[in-house]
């Protein structure tokens, strides 16, 4: 696979003083607001940084409107990347491998940090503070569509969790037990402790939930800290891009972090995000990747909250098929038979109407 760094003319080299923080965005067909990311960036007090920016392949603007932001700024380098099958891990660690400076700032294209001073303040922490790890911000959703209310970012445990300052509350209250409310973007972290545990597993689907999973594991095991900065906002964009639409991609990017970080005693008792089957392929595929990572006691466990919005919107649409795939199937446990049942005369009466 070949790789091609472009840098714009303007900046061919990095500064004589090298950056102390390492700002690397994520991006990938965010031609609309790659701009304001960058903005949030520049605008701040930070003095001594470069922005490195990997695209993953878009097919729009977003690396010519990075190049031309470059050309004015000066201090930011545009790599690019062609699609990989969407294992953004990859991606991930090869902006931590190409950049320089102590403390990195993750970010994604479509994102950007709110009017505070946060990161001048995390790192100012983390200056002062040898055992300090990282410092994480607030985070606050950003609905481009004005009809739709922004949920709640944080749950009160998880709050609560942060706000302790303890990384074995969050590993056992939070991570060990859902699907990470914790998200890597505009985390500061220290590029020696990121080295110490390994940076981004590069095997996994998912880049964020891992990564989150490994670096409090570390801290945990070496008794690194970590901090909270509530006062620090990031804002989390919530667009019609990012929202999950394939849900076998979406089931085996938490499976696949579960099987391999989570401990088998704490899997009894994970909460599983739902996710809605559209046809007989996708359940094919996520009952088989479910059986193979999490085995046959917990492939039930993950899929149970699956079934009802599943069959639900399968009588909605009049899909008998796969509602009787969800009844008959080889191997379904008497549960999923009972709420595939449930629905099937609602989407017998769908179909004929149809």
């Amino acid at each position: 696979m070949t790789h091609e760094t472009l840098r714009p003319p303007a900046m061919t080299s990095l500064p004589v003083e090298a950056p102390q923080v390492a700002v690397l965005i994520l991006t990938h067909n965010h031609e609309n607001y790659i701009g304001a990311c960058i903005e949030s960036i520049v605008r701040s007090a930070l003095k001594r940084y470069h922005i490195w920016v990997l695209d993953g392949g878009s097919t729009d603007a977003t690396p010519d409107v990075v190049a031309d932001i470059a050309r004015k700024t000066g201090n930011i380098t545009l790599l690019r990347q062609p699609p990989n099958g969407g294992r953004t891990s990859d991606y991930s660690q090869r902006l931590i491998d190409e950049s320089t400076g102590d403390y990195l700032v993750l970010m994604s294209g479509d994102d950007l940090f709110g009017p505070t001073d946060g990161i001048e303040r995390a790192i100012a922490a983390l200056e002062t503070t040898p055992g300090l790890a990282l410092v994480i911000p607030r985070m606050v959703y950003l609905m481009q569509d004005p009809a739709r209310t922004a949920p709640p970012c944080h749950e009160a445990g998880l709050l609560t969790a942060l706000r302790s300052g303890d990384a074995d509350m969050v590993l056992r209250q939070h991570l060990y037990r859902t699907v990470s409310r914790i998200f890597l973007q505009a985390m500061v972290l220290r590029r020696s402790d990121v080295d110490a545990f390994g940076g981004f597993d590069t095997e996994m689907l998912a880049d964020d939930f891992a990564f989150v999973l490994r670096l409090f594991r570390y801290l945990s095991e070496t008794g690194r800290a970590f901090r909270f900065d509530e006062s620090s906002i990031w804002l989390y964009r919530v667009h019609a891009s990012n929202v999950h639409r394939d849900p076998v991609r979406q089931f085996t990017l938490i499976a696949e972090v579960v099987a391999r970080y989570v401990p088998a005693d704490a899997r009894r008792h994970f909460h599983w995000d739902a996710v809605v089957i559209e046809n007989h392929a996708q359940l094919a595929a996520i009952q088989a990747k479910a059986f193979d990572l999490l085995g046959k006691a917990g492939a039930m466990r993950a899929l149970r909250p699956t079934m009802r919005p599943t069959a639900r919107a399968a009588a909605r649409r009049g899909d008998v098929r796969l509602i009787c795939r969800l009844l008959l199937g080889k191997g379904v446990p008497l549960l999923q038979r009972v709420t595939a049942a449930r629905y099937l005369p609602k989407a017998m009466a769908r179909g004929l109407m149809k």
